[in-house]
C-alpha cells in the first residue's frame, strides 16, 4: 500500500507518448435474438455508466433498451415503451450519479410519432410526460438530452410544424415538468441530432438543413433564445451533416458528421465563427458520430470507415490542438460502428455503437481511457539492473503498470526510487535519479510487474516525475554512490495527460 500511496502523488503527467490510449472491446448484454444496438452514453463515473438504444423482440417489434455498467460487468435496466408499432432511445444523460435521464421516440400502427422520455427510478426507466407540439397524432421525436443539474436539463429533436417545415423542437426540464421552449427557426427542414453544454447559458444543438442542397446545421442557446448560426459545408460537397457535438466547461465546441461522398467531418466554434478542421479519412466512405471533448487541444472523436466487404471498422481519431491522429482501435465484430464516447471525471470511459455477427446485429462497447502523458526512457542503466518500463495512459484517475525485466535473476531486494523531477546525475557510468521517495520492494527472477493507480487530481496535470530500479545484490555498477552489489535500471520520465 506504500507505493500505491506514493504514486498516488507523483505519477501524473501532460504529453502524449505511446502508451497514450488503451481501448478493448468488453461484452455486454443483447437482449434482442437478432436486433440490439446502443447509440447514447453517459459516464458519471468510473464505476456507472449507461447506454441506450433499441432491441427487437421475438414478435420483431422494437422496444427500448438501457444497459448499466455497475463497475464490473454490463446488465440490462428495464425501460418503459408507449408505441404499438416502435420505441427507441437515441440520448442519455446524467445530471449527477443515479439521476439519469433518457429521450428518444414512440411510434404508432397508423404511422404517428410522439416524443418519449424516461427517468431513472427504483431501478428501472420511467416514462415522463413529455409536450408533443403538434399532438399525438403527429410526427415529432426526440435525438439527444444534456443535464446541467437536477432541475437543468435540455432535450432536443424535431418536429414535422407543416407539409413542407420540419423544424427544430427543444423541450426544457426545470425540476417539475417539461415544457417547450420555442426557437427563432420558424421555416425550413431541420433535422437535429445532437446537444451539448459549455454552461447553462451556453448550449449548442447541431443536425442538418434538408433542401436542394444538403448542410451543416447548428443553433445556440445565450440564455434567452434559442438562435440559428452560420456553418460552412466543406467545398464541391453534395451534402453535409452534423450527427453529434461534444462541448468542454473551458468552452472549446466540435462538432462532427460527414460530408461529401461519406466523409469525415468536424467543425470547431472559434467563439465567433465555425471553422471546419482536416480530418483523416481511412477509406472511401467514414464518417464520424460522436465526440470527446476536453480542450481545444484535447479531442477524441469517434465513427467507422468501409470496408471492401461492406462491413465497417472502428474510426478513432485524437486531435492535439494542430492536427488529428489515428488511435489504434479493436474490431472484435464482423462490423462495428462506434456511435458516442464518454469518460467521467476521472478514470476510464467507454465507447459504445452496434456491431454486426451475422446473423444477428449486437451492442458494442470498448473500455476506453487516454490520452495518457508521455513516457520517455531516459536510459542512464548499468549493471545487471534491468529495464523498467511504464505501461498504459499515465492520467488522473487511470492504473498504470510499472514493469521491471532483465534484471540479475539472483536480486532480491528492489529499491524504486522517484523524483519529481529528472533528468538523472551522471554518477560514473551510470546516470542516479535523486532519491527524493524510495519504495523497497522484493524483486524475484530478475523483475517485478505491479499496478499503481494515478491519482485522480486535476491540479497535478503537467506535473512530472522520474522513476528509476536500483537492485542487488549483484554486480558492482561503478556508481560509488550505491557501493558494491548494486544496479540501476534505466531511468523513465512520465509526465501527466489530462
Amino acid at each position: 500500500m506504500l507505493f500505491r500511496s506514493v504514486t498516488f502523488v507523483v505519477l501524473l503527467a501532460a504529453a502524449v507518448g505511446a502508451q497514450s490510449f488503451a481501448i478493448a472491446p468488453v461484452s455486454t448484454p443483447n437482449p434482442g435474438p437478432f436486433t440490439s444496438i446502443v447509440s447514447a452514453l453517459a459516464v458519471p463515473s468510473d464505476t456507472e455508466a449507461w447506454a441506450v438504444g433499441d432491441f427487437l423482440d421475438a414478435a420483431a417489434v422494437e422496444k427500448t433498451l438501457v444497459i448499466h455498467y455497475d463497475g464490473v460487468s454490463w446488465t440490462t435496466v428495464p425501460s418503459g415503451n408507449q408505441g404499438s408499432q416502435q420505441d427507441d432511445l437515441t440520448g442519455v444523460a446524467t445530471a449527477a450519479p443515479g439521476d439519469v435521464w433518457a429521450v428518444g421516440g414512440s411510434m404508432f400502427t397508423n404511422g404517428t410519432q410522439i416524443t418519449l422520455i424516461e427517468r431513472l427510478h427504483a431501478g428501472q426507466f420511467q416514462i415522463v410526460p413529455s409536450p408533443n407540439p403538434t399532438g399525438p397524432t403527429g410526427n415529432q421525436r426526440l435525438n439527444s438530452v444534456v443535464a446541467l443539474a437536477p432541475d437543468n436539463v435540455w432535450a432536443v429533436g424535431w418536429f414535422i410544424a407543416t407539409g413542407t417545415d420540419l423544424l427544430p423542437l427543444v423541450e426544457h426540464w426545470d425540476g417539475s415538468a417539461w415544457t417547450i421552449v420555442p426557437t427563432t427557426v420558424t421555416t425550413g427542414v431541420i433535422f437535429i441530432n445532437g446537444v451539448a453544454a459549455v454552461g447553462p447559458n451556453d448550449i449548442w444543438a447541431v443536425g442538418s438543413s434538408e433542401g436542394a442542397v444538403q448542410k451543416p446545421f447548428a443553433m445556440h442557446w445565450n440564455g434567452s433564445t434559442w438562435k440559428a448560426t452560420p456553418v460552412p459545408s466543406p467545398a464541391g460537397a453534395p451534402f453535409a451533416s452534423f450527427k453529434g457535438v461534444g462541448a468542454s466547461a473551458s468552452g472549446a465546441v466540435f462538432a462532427v458528421g460527414s460530408s461529401g461522398n461519406e466523409k469525415t467531418l468536424v467543425e470547431r466554434w472559434t467563439g465567433s465563427a465555425w471553422t471546419i478542421l482536416p480530418s483523416i479519412d481511412v477509406s472511401t466512405q467514414s464518417r464520424f458520430f460522436g465526440a470527446l471533448v476536453r480542450s481545444d487541444s484535447n479531442v477524441v472523436v469517434v465513427g467507422s470507415s468501409f470496408l471492401p466487404s461492406g462491413f465497417q471498422k472502428t474510426l478513432v481519431e485524437w486531435w492535439d490542438g494542430a492536427a488529428f491522429h489515428l488511435v489504434p482501435s479493436p474490431n472484435p465484430f464482423a462490423s462495428n460502428t462506434p456511435f458516442a464516447i464518454a469518460v467521467p471525471p476521472c478514470g476510464p470511459g467507454w465507447i459504445v455503437g452496434g456491431a454486426d455477427q451475422p446473423p444477428s446485429l449486437k451492442t458494442l462497447a470498448l473500455s476506453f481511457a487516454g490520452p495518457g502523458g508521455a513516457v520517455s526512457d531516459l536510459g542512464g542503466g548499468c549493471g545487471a539492473g534491468g529495464t523498467l518500463s511504464v505501461l498504459g495512459p499515465v492520467s488522473p484517475g487511470l492504473d498504470v503498470t510499472l514493469k521491471l525485466a532483465g534484471a540479475d535473476p539472483g536480486a532480491t531486494v528492489g529499491v524504486l526510487n522517484i523524483a519529481a523531477a529528472g533528468p538523472p546525475t551522471s554518477c560514473g557510468p551510470c546516470a542516479l535519479v535523486p532519491y527524493q521517495l524510495l519504495v523497497l520492494l522484493p524483486i524475484a527472477g530478475g523483475g517485478i510487474s505491479f499496478p499503481a493507480t494515478v491519482p485522480c487530481d486535476a491540479s497535478l496535470v503537467g506535473s512530472t516525475a522520474v522513476l528509476q530500479w536500483t537492485v542487488g545484490p549483484t554486480t558492482s555498477t561503478g556508481c560509488p554512490l550505491l557501493g558494491a552489489h548494486r544496479a540501476l535500471s534505466n531511468a523513465v520520465q512520465v509526465t501527466i495527460g489530462e
